[in-house]
């Protein structure tokens, strides 16, 4: 049986001489989706947590679902709901509450009637190893300066720990009894409580601890550089000057 030959316009593969153009389609519209009974459905379950968090705790929901699990038993929404809100409130009130502190004004200090105030200072050189020593007693309305000096002095805090200690001595010898004495060096503050004292201060320290309880009163107090004026000046005036014997320089 012979075989008829089709030509290419029969078969539909002519060239398209005229432009082509693809049908239009209209658009669809798709309607707004309304998901609220599909997120009320799931306020219960571990879904609610991701879908609505501020309806349903997680940890309420898997303590529930392990004791169905493992002990079979069951809860209500209502008992899930209700140890929730138990949780919720326990961990709130477990919460530290750090509340701003506030800023301690300090009081001004009470001197007990009839006490010496002694402003305590000390200058050094380090090229030299020499300190001047000044200190200024007040007492009722009177004053009296002292300045003195030494030599191989190690450091500026030895030079001011030995200038306390040279005051001190010398009001246990004019008989004081009660007396504070102002040092504007905050190591040498600090080196006077007890067991802080660093190695270069241990027997100045010593010392001073040992004379201030011949006293009825003694404290040590710290004072800025601005309120040691007087004492400075005798220090560095003892230190330039050479002055080496300790004595009053007016009242």
């Amino acid at each position: 049986m012979a075989h008829r030959r089709l030509p290419a316009v029969d078969k539909g593969k002519g060239l398209q001489l005229e432009p082509y153009q693809a049908p239009r389609t209209a658009r669809v519209k798709i309607p707004a989706s309304d998901n609220s009974a599909l997120l009320k459905k799931h306020t219960l379950t571990i879904i609610g947590k991701v879908t609505n968090p501020s309806v349903q705790k997680v940890w309420s929901v898997v303590r529930p679902l392990n004791n169905l699990i493992f002990n079979n038993k069951t809860s209500t929404p209502e008992e899930t709901i209700t140890k929730a809100v138990v949780m919720a409130r326990e961990w709130f009130l477990a919460q530290e509450k750090v509340t701003p502190r506030k800023k301690a004004i300090p009081l001004p200090l009470r001197l007990p009637e009839g006490t010496t105030v002694v402003a305590v200072d000390a200058a050094w050189r380090g090229d030299s190893n020499t300190a001047g020593f000044g200190w200024v007693m007040k007492h009722t309305g009177s004053k009296v300066q002292f300045e003195t000096a030494s030599r191989s002095v190690r450091s500026p805090l030895s030079a001011e720990g030995l200038a306390l200690r040279a005051a001190i001595m010398k009001c246990k010898e004019l008989g004081i009894q009660q007396v504070i004495f102002e040092s504007d060096s905050t190591q040498l503050v600090a080196a006077l409580k007890p067991q802080s004292a660093p190695p270069e201060l241990y027997g100045i320290v010593a010392d001073i601890l040992h004379c201030a309880v011949s006293f009825k009163f003694c404290s040590f107090i710290w004072i800025p550089h601005s309120r040691n004026s007087e004492a400075d000046v005798l220090a560095k005036h003892a230190l330039f000057s050479g002055n080496s014997v300790l004595y009053p320089l007016g009242i």
